[in-house]
């Protein structure tokens, strides 16, 4: 399937820089899409609406790309991305998932995720969160740098 596999990546690309034309064209009517807070989760309605909210995104870099076909008809992937909006100087950093079904011999997003990527490293007062100690197997008892 590395055709598939091609496509779906393109499109993946799209659906971060694509207008709206492009998103009714390509999601399934029923797809659900998670986004960290404020946003939550939105569906196929929610997901055109908020197209407007925010410019799209003008540089888009995916690595650790992977993907899976569990069936023909059905394809997973995941990946760690880094986009920039224009106008931004940082990048958002975030590991993402989009699941794509074949109807009528096109593929159509049905989920897409993502979790943010935040620094694991100790804030500036040199304090690592509980959070980070458990990510990056630093002791409790252990302070920060400094």
């Amino acid at each position: 399937m590395p055709h598939e596999f091609q496509t779906i990546w393109d499109l993946e690309t799209r659906f971060w820089r694509g207008e709206e034309r492009f998103f009714r064209k390509h999601m399934a009517p029923h797809v659900l899409m998670v986004f960290p807070d404020p946003v939550g989760i939105l569906d196929h309605e929610g997901i055109l609406s908020s197209l407007d909210a925010e410019p799209r995104w003008r540089h888009v870099a995916m690595e650790a790309r992977h993907a899976e076909a569990p069936h023909r008809d059905l394809l997973f992937i995941a990946y760690k991305v880094e986009a920039r909006r224009s106008g931004e100087e940082e990048p958002y950093r975030a590991w993402c998932s989009s699941n794509y079904i074949c109807h009528d011999h096109d593929w159509q997003l049905v989920h897409h995720q993502q979790t943010p990527i935040k620094p694991v490293w100790p804030d500036q007062a040199g304090s690592y969160s509980a959070n980070s100690r458990a990510v990056i197997g630093v002791p409790a008892e252990m302070p920060g740098p400094g």
